[in-house]
């Protein structure tokens, strides 16, 4: 089960990876301004922030699994209108709640069932190398985003963040957790 959360957690920071150090040029393409940049991120971190304790509570009282997987799909969703849907900063907006809203569903519950996977042994080890494993992720994703934007789209640049989410919620059906 370490194995599968190591994968999904690889998958997700990857997905992320894809888009973080492009999303203010992907902004700014769609007509968006610097202000605009600076308030879509703020919709983001402050969705995040007040949900994510309701969102603990509920996974306390119904599971932690269901949570994340719902999470993963809403944030391939929220990849889908990337895609297809965003064309002003409205639009960026609204679709920026909704990342925020699947991460605040999936942190606290995710955070969890990390250490329950870590096992008794080396628990410190394993959370550090799940952790870790995202940040490798993003950072070896931000070349390959970058390049994907450059020579193909940003359409299939976030069509590639979709897939890796799904993947990711993919292996998060398999592992035997509650």
């Amino acid at each position: 089960m370490y194995k599968l959360a190591l994968l999904s957690d690889v998958l997700w920071g990857f997905g992320e990876g894809l888009y973080g150090p492009l999303y203010a040029i992907f902004v700014k393409g769609i007509g968006g301004s610097f202000i605009d940049i600076g308030i879509a991120y703020s919709i983001l971190l402050i969705v995040q922030g007040l949900l994510m304790v309701p969102f603990g509570q509920l996974s306390d009282k119904y599971g932690k699994k269901p949570f994340v997987i719902a999470a993963g799909i809403l944030f391939a969703f929220a990849a889908f209108l990337y895609a297809f849907w965003v064309s002003d900063v409205v639009s960026v907006f609204l679709t920026q709640a909704l990342i925020g809203l699947s991460v605040a569903m999936a942190v606290p519950a995710w955070s969890i069932i990390m250490f329950k996977v870590s096992g008794k042994k080396k628990t410190a080890e394993k959370y550090g190398a799940l952790e870790g494993s995202i940040y490798v992720g993003e950072g070896v994703a931000a070349i390959i985003g970058s390049a994907i934007a450059v020579f193909i789209s940003f359409q299939v640049l976030f069509l590639g963040v979709a897939g890796l989410m799904i993947l990711s919620t993919v292996a998060v059906v398999f592992m035997d957790i509650k």
